[in-house]
């Protein structure tokens, strides 16, 4: 038999191309024609219903003006009003068919895409070699899977169609407001600004939190599944109250932070409500001195606030969607990684070193030799497990590994499985 060709450490072509868009863009990668179809159907019907409220407030503000037009009589104000309740009835109607559509098309969408994306993530992590599984548990792959991949699953479904309806409902809202009655609108809107500024702080203090709480979530989750998998280890060597208390400690820091997050929702609930309470008061305050000093229509101020208040509105309810979103930007960075990670030695690979080659699994009737192997775990970069080792595996014969326990018995074994790769320095 030929000896073996000179060690080359692998190469690989990932089976997955690396994405190079945003983070948040990367599920829809594994969306088909159909899953991009349905998201177009939900994206129109969505601004659809979205541009309901604002059209409605449209209609009520000619309804009011109607009202109290001394102009009026019983018989036209009775016509007038049956053909706004019409009006009224119908964009009900279509708000009602648009949004179980809308709802529907994202939902199933997202669910074809993100179970694709939970079967390339468990298709990488299953080509992964031993170095990834120094530091990824068991317990936070499976937390990725359900929990993070869910995540995902929400924010691209439900969560974004909500946005696409707040979106429209925010920009159909200001430019009817402008179009009706530029000056009134143009007071409102500088409650705006302020909703912007303090929307944006609490988001950012709950993105803080948000971070931290996904870390410490996926390492309880692997000291958790390590106990389970392992229990009779613990209990043989007592060690029931250290892994408690190490667990305990994980759930302390859970806790304060939920807390603190606890407070930052709140905080945003309480900033809409006076966000909302100060667009009243302006809107009042304001559009009564058109109304006196430049003989304003009363239907157009009531058409220019409820228009302004369907945009604050809009704005409290992209919050929490923005929240969801950010979430799933985070966690769809971490997917993409180890999905597009390329292992050192990769089972998908056909190059690299081969002991023969047929496919008949011949015998090595080589030896083995190691000269001057230095090597040390991936996790514990700082500390040579094996210093300088040479030893001779001669063929056709048994080599025993003789040695304490910790001398590195089961390191040369695992490098001789391809478990793990020296660097290419430090072995010939």
């Amino acid at each position: 038999m030929e000896p073996m060709k000179q060690s080359n450490r692998r190469t690989s072509n990932s089976p997955r191309p690396r994405h190079t868009g945003p983070a948040f863009f990367y599920a829809f990668t594994y969306a088909d024609r159909n899953d991009l179809l349905l998201y177009g159907v939900g994206t129109v019907a969505a601004v659809l219903s979205g541009a309901g409220f604002p059209v409605l407030d449209l209609v009520y503000g000619y309804w009011t003006t109607a009202l109290v037009s001394p102009s009026m009589t019983p018989s036209s104000l009775r016509g007038t009003t049956n053909t706004m309740a019409g009006i009224c009835l119908g964009i009900g109607i279509l708000q009602f068919i648009a949004g179980s559509i809308f709802l529907t098309c994202f939902t199933i969408a997202s669910g074809r895409t993100t179970d694709r994306l939970r079967r390339a993530y468990l298709d990488s992590v299953l080509h992964q070699d031993a170095e990834f599984f120094e530091r990824v548990g068991p317990g936070e792959v499976g937390t990725r899977m359900i929990k993070d991949v869910g995540t995902i699953k929400t924010a691209t479904g439900e969560k974004l169609g909500f946005m696409v309806w707040a979106f429209t409902t925010l920009l159909v809202a200001l430019i009817m407001a402008f179009s009706r009655a530029p000056r009134l609108a143009g007071v409102v809107f500088g409650v705006v600004p302020l909703a912007f500024i303090l929307f944006i702080s609490s988001g950012y203090l709950a993105a803080k939190a948000d971070a931290r709480l996904l870390d410490i979530e996926g390492q309880a989750g692997t000291l958790l599944e390590q106990i389970l998998s392992s229990v009779r280890v613990v209990q043989s060597f007592a060690a029931e109250s250290f892994l408690v208390k190490k667990y305990d400690h994980y759930l302390a820091q859970l806790q304060r932070l939920g807390k603190w997050r606890s407070i930052v929702r709140g905080l945003e609930l309480s900033v809409s409500f006076c966000i909302l309470n100060l667009t009243y008061s302006v809107a009042f305050w304001y559009g009564s001195q058109l109304i006196v000093r430049e003989d304003l229509a009363v239907g157009l101020m009531f058409t220019v606030f409820w228009n302004m208040f369907n945009a604050i509105f809009a704005i409290a309810n992209i919050l929490p969607h923005i929240s969801a979103i950010r979430d799933s930007v985070l966690i769809s960075t971490r997917i993409r990684t180890e999905i597009e990670r390329v292992p050192t030695i990769d089972v998908r690979s056909s190059s690299g070193t081969k002991l023969w080659d047929n496919q008949m699994g011949e015998k090595i009737n080589v030896p083995i030799e190691v000269r001057n192997l230095t090597f040390s775990y991936p996790s514990r970069p700082d500390h040579k497990t094996l210093d300088d080792v040479s030893f001779v595996l001669e063929a056709g014969r048994v080599t025993a590994l003789v040695g304490a326990s910790g001398s590195g018995k089961s390191t040369i074994a695992s490098l001789l499985l391809r478990y793990y790769d020296p660097s290419p320095s430090d072995d010939e």
